[in-house]
């Protein structure tokens, strides 16, 4: 469970941008910018056996193992 806060934007936006495609074979991913047509078959090795998620990428965002800056 993730809370989204964006303090400077007075109406931000929480609409996701980005498509997420995991092939479930191979295990890999590709990240395409919406409004994008999911692909039919992995790039990789071809398996037609995907999970798409939409996904969004909130400003100032970055994970537990980013490197500080002060």
């Amino acid at each position: 469970v993730v809370g989204l806060y964006d303090p400077f934007q007075m109406h931000p936006t929480y609409a996701p941008t980005q498509l997420f495609v995991e092939c479930r074979r191979c295990f890999a991913v590709e990240v395409l910018n919406l409004p994008a047509n999911p692909p039919d078959h992995c790039s990789v090795c071809l398996s037609v056996d995907l999970r798409l998620s939409q996904m969004l990428r909130p400003p100032g965002f970055a994970g537990c193992n980013a490197a500080r800056r002060g």
